[in-house]
């Protein structure tokens, strides 16, 4: 079982769900937020770009390969007894497909003599419930990605939101309800510093499936699930590679220099930059870092500075 401090106020584990197109860098947030703290399942090929932009050796990541949902059950079992902080999914849009078939291959059959048209899609569903709820059960957060579908119509003209890609509208309703924080992914290419993802969080939004339950996320701010995770009050460790910027505890909490570089870019704006990211780079590299842990400091210093002012104008909206 996980040290309950790790869950922050909250007393149970996150779950969260991106999603958007190939290329928006969903796995790569991921790796951000729970590298060597998470077991990796899905598609082990697609986990490459984690160790390609986050730093982290590829053969230093726990990872299993998976080919339906239901797979993934025992694997969270596994991965809290061994002490992980997270399971990661990779693409949740493939797992739910080769899922709904294997299903439908097994479907009953009634007594007209046709399959069971609704055997898979509640086989799937409970697949991924049973996922959720072993996960909470077992104190250990799991987090997954998708492709992206937009909105759309059925034959009978009703309307659905746009959402994770899965074999039916109806399970792209319900996966995003499933998770604690449902995002979806983009690119802002005008973006002056940091990162060019995006996530976007507006629950209002009559095109997309979006939430957090937490109240954190920005209805559009920087992709980065680790610190919208802190902000919430989750404590998610670093890398001991980023101890120098950190802390001794890797939790990057206050007095840490990452969160002292937070408060110094809040205060005196982007003005402030260049002489931050000048003395984190010097620091960095007295302490030996390497040169990916020394930019993975600088992404979240820019991003916790953003999300947190984000958060305080949404707050001061509330009441103008």
């Amino acid at each position: 079982m996980i040290d309950p401090a790790y869950w922050g106020p909250w007393g149970v584990p996150a779950t969260a769900l991106s999603y958007g197109e190939s290329g928006d860098g969903k796995t790569v947030d991921m790796g951000y937020a729970f590298h060597r703290l998470a077991l990796w399942v899905g598609t082990v090929k697609h986990l490459k770009s984690i160790s390609g932009v986050c730093g982290i050796p590829f053969g230093e990541l726990a990872r299993c390969e998976v080919s339906l949902v239901s797979e993934i059950r025992p694997l969270i079992a596994h991965a809290a007894q061994q002490g992980y902080l997270a399971v990661g999914i990779d693409d949740l849009s493939l797992l739910a497909s080769a899922s709904f078939a294997y299903h439908d291959s097994h479907a009953p059959i009634g007594r007209s003599g046709a399959k069971d048209g609704f055997y898979a899609h509640q086989e799937v569903e409970k697949d991924l419930l049973g996922m959720r709820d072993e996960a909470k059960a077992v104190g250990i957060h799991v987090i997954w990605n998708a492709h992206l579908v937009g909105a759309d119509t059925d034959g009978k003209g009703r309307s659905f939101k746009g959402g994770p890609k899965m074999p039916n509208r109806n399970l792209r309703a319900v996966v995003p309800v499933i998770a604690d924080v449902t995002l979806k992914c983009s690119k802002d290419p005008m973006r002056q510093r940091g990162w060019k993802g995006i996530y976007e969080c507006d629950e209002s939004s009559t095109a997309w499936y979006m939430r957090d339950r937490h109240h954190v996320a920005p209805r559009t701010g920087p992709m980065n699930l680790a610190e919208i995770l802190r902000e919430a009050g989750y404590l998610l460790p670093y890398p001991p590679e980023l101890a120098w910027a950190a802390g001794a505890d890797q939790l990057g909490l206050p007095d840490s220099l990452i969160d002292q570089a937070t408060m110094e870019l809040r205060a005196h704006g982007p003005a402030a930059w260049s002489q931050l990211r000048m003395t984190l780079e010097a620091q960095g590299t007295a302490a030996g870092a390497p040169p990916w842990a020394i930019a993975w400091a600088e992404r979240d210093i820019l991003d916790r500075a953003a999300i947190r002012r984000q958060r305080a104008d949404s707050r001061l909206a509330m009441f103008a």
